[in-house]
């Protein structure tokens, strides 16, 4: 019998997607808003997946094939980089989805969060700062490491997002302030009063 350590990885992800199906299955609910029931189309309604459709793939396309292929600046681990890249941002999104879902979209009254094409986009960019975090460590760690920096880093950057959303009133349509503040590393904000050093 081999080491143990060979099969740890298969295994953590086993157990996450598992503890993931069931928190998605328990407390999140698809929404989908006919195209028929909508009459302001300056004010889309969330779950208007012809509205927000090409903004998530141009989104997907950006996380998925962009950051992949951005991630081989080391030629040595150029192939490696693809793979955890894909791997890292299809957890990444799933957790994301998770989190926002408890964080912002929870409904008090049906016990559930939504699960639409607008919260998929915003899960997207929640990949992208852990993303711009695995180019900090890329070639120095291995794909469970990776998985357990996203596991801790995803929660800490939604509720960066929620302070800074809903404390701070930052209005930050393209998610462009949230995912970079975080995803640089250890940078100061407030000078005097608060010092955020994300991880």
């Amino acid at each position: 019998m081999g080491d143990y350590r060979t099969y740890l990885f298969p295994i953590v992800l086993f157990l996450l997607q598992t503890a993931f199906t069931v928190l998605l299955g328990l407390y999140s609910e698809y929404e989908y808003f006919p195209v028929s029931n909508v009459t302001d189309f300056e004010n889309p309604p969330r779950g208007l997946v012809e509205f927000y459709y090409s903004m998530f793939t141009d989104i997907h396309v950006m996380m998925f094939i962009g950051f992949g292929f951005l991630m081989t600046f080391l030629s040595h681990y150029s192939y490696s980089a693809i793979g955890f890249n894909f791997i890292l941002c299809a957890f990444t999104v799933e957790w994301a989805v998770i989190m926002r879902g408890f964080i912002f979209d929870w409904n008090d009254t049906k016990q559930k969060f939504i699960v639409d094409v607008r919260s998929l986009s915003t899960a997207d960019f929640v990949s992208a700062s852990i993303l711009i975090s695995m180019g900090a460590v890329l070639g120095q760690v291995s794909p469970l490491q990776l998985i357990i920096m996203a596991f801790f880093e995803v929660p800490l950057q939604v509720v960066n997002e929620w302070i800074g959303t809903y404390y701070f009133c930052a209005n930050d349509a393209g998610e462009s302030m949230f995912v970079h503040v975080f995803g640089k590393n250890r940078r100061r904000c407030n000078r005097d009063v608060l010092y955020f050093t994300f991880l």
